[in-house]
């Protein structure tokens, strides 16, 4: 059985390590002043300060030291040593920030997932290509692309604020919680 994972936000920390960046570029405690996705927005942040913050996030190697969310990690490695294939679904913007995530992976001792970057803003043909039984990600627009795919079982991981889900989808604070309660539901490929 195959197990797709978002990165950011659902096995790593993004909100967290990217914020911590941008208020070493800027020089000030960056609080959220709105629950939403774009960075610009939830932390005040003028189009100079943003454009900044991306580039020294992406010269500092942004995308390898962000941090893990550690029970989703943990998770993770509770799939794997269960003999699931475990694929990571994630969109990145160059094939350079891939390698870094290629990297953090290894790090966190996830050598045995599959990456499929994503060079784009949609994950549906990466989704339908791989058909998935269980999906999460942080954000509504890819769990109803999941939707779209036939994904059967779709989680969103609530990292940074409320979103409109699609039917069926259930919304958790973390991924440990419903990848055990899948794992639990759904017969071991080894012992099949």
């Amino acid at each position: 059985m195959k197990i797709a994972l978002d990165a950011d936000g659902v096995l790593f920390d993004f909100s967290h390590s990217w914020r911590l960046c941008a208020e070493r570029v800027v020089g000030r405690k960056l609080p959220a002043i709105r629950e939403c996705y774009d960075l610009q927005a939830r932390y005040g942040l003028s189009k100079s300060e943003i454009h900044k913050v991306w580039i020294v996030w992406n010269d500092t190697h942004g995308w390898r030291r962000v941090q893990p969310i550690d029970v989703a990690i943990e998770a993770a490695h509770m799939a794997l040593d269960f003999g699931y294939e475990l694929f990571v679904v994630s969109c990145l913007p160059s094939s350079e920030a891939a390698q870094e995530r290629r990297d953090s992976l290894d790090r966190w001792g996830l050598r045995n997932a599959k990456l499929i970057p994503v060079f784009g803003e949609s994950k549906k043909a990466a989704l339908q290509e791989l058909r998935p039984h269980f999906y999460a990600d942080d954000r509504a627009v890819h769990c109803r692309e999941a939707r779209d795919a036939m994904v059967p079982e779709i989680v969103r991981i609530r990292s940074w604020g409320p979103e409109l889900l699609p039917d069926g989808v259930q919304e958790f604070s973390s991924l440990d919680v419903p990848l055990q309660s899948f794992l639990q539901k759904s017969a071991s490929p080894m012992q099949q």
